[in-house]
């Protein structure tokens, strides 16, 4: 709410953090440098919604605006003070973790669980039903016994590595989910019951550790196990049919022929673009606004410091149209120092 300055609305808020793929979450993410909270709620419902917007709105924190929120003096000591004691959220990267994070996570349970109950002679219900992940799981299975129970080893290896380098009690937390010939993991609502924890804070504190391993295990060639259970799913840039569109920019430049080639309506291509413009520096906006309009939207922008499209398009008095003012902005956030 913070970062967004009063300029989107409780749901644009709440798309981001669901992880909406969308072209606008897309664009709101980077052009407000949020990125690494988009995606981090993805179990988040609409109740859920609802009554925090309620606490929200009854608190002496924010104050309201036509929809929107902004923080009061006093809120942004809270947030300020909630920040330093919640430093763990400064680990998220949802935008590069969001999609791996959770199968990485139902991948290492479910090898950890199979790996205890073979070593044990034990049968057992795994804890992941998913048949895809199942199967994964099955193939980096060894035949033989003593070669199980050096997978086995490794992974405690690394695990135990990783966890080393957590917050002891975020450790504890991902350990207690674990299942083991006998004992079930803990769930996250009864984790919350255990450490008298909202459920909304268990999971962010779990998708903190999450993140935190998969950003250890990238830098680092000690990590072969964890890299392997992660490895299968790529970070995808933007959305599926932006790729399309960037894909026929070296034979169709213009958005009318863009729009006709790929039977959308020309307002999609135009979002396509300005996803572009967010998302790849090779991406030139050159074609479809002039310098002269660039400088002058620029101008407006840094003036009146604002993001919101109207605001900027009446200063202009019809100098540019909102296309090119969604380009421009869009490229100020690609140059912009966000984390990835």
């Amino acid at each position: 709410m913070y970062r967004l300055k009063g300029e989107r609305s409780i749901s644009g808020a709440y798309h981001l953090l669901h992880g909406k793929r969308s072209a606008q979450t897309v664009q709101d993410a980077a052009l407000f440098q949020v990125q690494p909270l988009f995606g981090i709620c993805k179990e988040m419902t609409g109740p859920t919604l609802n009554q925090l917007t309620q606490t929200i709105q009854a608190s002496a924190y924010v104050k309201e605006d036509e929809g929107t929120f902004q923080f009061t003096e006093s809120g942004l000591a809270y947030l300020k003070q909630w920040l330093h004691t919640h430093d763990y959220i400064k680990k998220i990267n949802g935008w590069k973790y969001a999609l791996v994070a959770p199968l990485f996570w139902q991948r290492i349970a479910l090898l950890v669980q199979t790996l205890a109950n073979l070593h044990a002679n034990e049968r057992f219900i795994p804890v992941i039903n998913d048949s895809h992940i199942q199967q994964s799981i099955k193939q980096m299975l060894p035949h033989h016994r003593n070669e199980r129970r050096a997978l086995q080893i490794q992974l405690y290896k690394e695990v135990k590595d990783l966890l080393g380098q957590q917050d002891p009690l975020h450790a504890s937390m991902f350990v207690r989910q674990l299942s083991r010939p006998q004992r079930f993991g803990l769930s996250k609502p009864q984790l919350a019951y255990e450490y008298d924890m909202s459920l909304e804070q268990v999971q962010l504190r779990h998708t903190s550790t999450l993140h935190h391993m998969l950003t250890i295990a990238s830098l680092s060639e000690g990590y072969p196990l964890i890299k392997q259970l992660a490895k299968q799913e790529q970070h995808v840039e933007g959305t599926v049919s932006a790729q399309k569109t960037a894909a026929l920019l070296p034979h169709f430049q213009t958005v009318e022929q863009l729009a006709q080639k790929r039977s959308l309506k020309q307002s999609t291509i135009e979002d396509h673009l300005v996803e572009l413009a967010l998302l790849n520096s090779m991406f030139r906006i050159e074609p479809y606004v002039s310098d002269e309009v660039r400088v002058a939207i620029e101008t407006i922008h840094e003036q009146e410091k604002t993001l919101k499209l109207k605001v900027i398009h009446d200063k202009l008095v019809g100098k540019a149209s909102y296309f090119e003012i969604r380009l421009v902005l869009a490229r100020k956030g690609l140059q912009s120092n966000v984390r990835t």
